[in-house]
């Protein structure tokens, strides 16, 4: 089937077959219809996407490496840098069979533990006489544990209670 455009106008062509016939009248699209048209289709292909797509499962990890506690003599203080302290910081009930029982990230006392600290060998309180360095390893004589005078309780864990003197 041969096909002959008999009559063209701007929106409208009449459209002759080879038989002789003349076909009905076809519309033309108006300039930027089609177009017009395109985007809506995309529009909707778009919004579609979205819908389906899952959003990104969110995973959380939190890891905190504390490390080991210092090695010091007579135990640490009990905030960062987590210093050494001197002997006659802690009192007695910080050390079970001679060996520190540990404060802040590394405390392993009882829940409800209490004990005595003398806070004026502590340098928040103005202490600035001689402090053990990390892997120094203890007098051969101490300090008595009758003798200790503490002026602060402590939790183990940086909290205080109890008096300051």
């Amino acid at each position: 089937m041969q096909v002959g455009v008999i009559a063209q106008t701007a929106l409208v062509a009449r459209i002759k077959f080879k038989d002789g016939g003349v076909g009905k009248e076809q519309r033309r699209p108006q300039r930027g219809e089609l177009m017009r048209g395109f985007k809506i289709v995309m529009l909707a292909a778009a919004a579609g996407l979205m819908f389906t797509a899952a959003p990104p499962k969110a995973t959380a990890q939190v890891s905190v490496e504390i490390g080991v506690a210092p090695d010091c003599p007579y135990g640490y203080y009990d905030y960062a840098p987590y210093s050494c302290v001197p002997d006659g910081y802690y009192g007695p009930e910080w050390f079970t069979g001679g060996v520190f029982v540990g404060v802040g990230p590394w405390f392993h006392g009882s829940a409800g533990f209490k004990g005595q600290v003398d806070n004026s060998l502590d340098p928040q309180h103005g202490y600035n006489g001689r402090i053990p360095q990390r892997g120094e390893k203890a007098a051969a004589v101490r300090k008595d544990p009758a003798q200790f005078k503490g002026n602060e309780s402590r939790d183990g864990r940086g909290h205080t209670g109890g008096t300051k003197q």
